[in-house]
């Protein structure tokens, strides 16, 4: 269920207001649709030479706090809670790793074998908030990590140290 639009962000939950049988997966099988869709409409627009933009996400999995927040005047269903800001917190991670998404440890673990095999681990993270460190990972596109347009390797390796690690690993892992 979409929650609510945040600017150009979406907040989206599974599982809540409504059961669902495997909410991790869910999630998961929304993110490549969505990549899927925008890849479609970035060539469609490149074709036409219109302007392309990316798409940045954190997904995580954990217990949140839902329901209806306000006064009896105004009110929204909303979620709260750790859970929630670390998911806000990957997706400002996108910004300094060349790529579209980054999931938790805790989405990671709770995938099935065939979704989990189509992640790779990223790195190891402390964001704000948090006092110990979380597992990232990304998620493979047709076997492959894609590094976003307009960034190069160059480019990446200049802004933060990480990302020579980052790059080292792919190239050792995936050539």
């Amino acid at each position: 269920a979409i929650v609510k639009f945040i600017g150009d962000a979406v907040l989206s939950v599974f599982h809540v207001p409504l059961d669902h049988d495997d909410p991790a997966n869910a999630a998961f099988t929304c993110y490549r649709g969505c990549w899927a869709q925008l890849q479609m409409m970035i060539t469609k627009r490149a074709q036409e030479g219109k302007v392309c933009f990316d798409m940045g996400g954190g997904i995580n999995f954990g217990t949140v706090v839902a329901g209806a927040i306000g006064s009896e005047h105004r009110f929204t269903y909303s979620v709260l809670g750790d859970e929630v800001n670390l998911a806000a917190r990957l997706e400002g991670l996108t910004r300094h790793y060349p790529i579209d998404v980054i999931i938790s440890e805790s989405l990671h673990d709770n995938l099935d074998e065939e979704h989990r095999e189509g992640c790779i681990l990223l790195d190891c993270v402390r964001v704000k908030g948090r006092a110990t460190p979380v597992r990232i990972y990304t998620v493979l596109q047709r076997g492959r990590v894609v590094i976003r347009r307009g960034l190069s390797a160059k480019d990446m390796l200049l802004r933060k140290p990480a990302h020579k690690v980052f790059f080292d690993g792919i190239k050792t892992t995936h050539n």
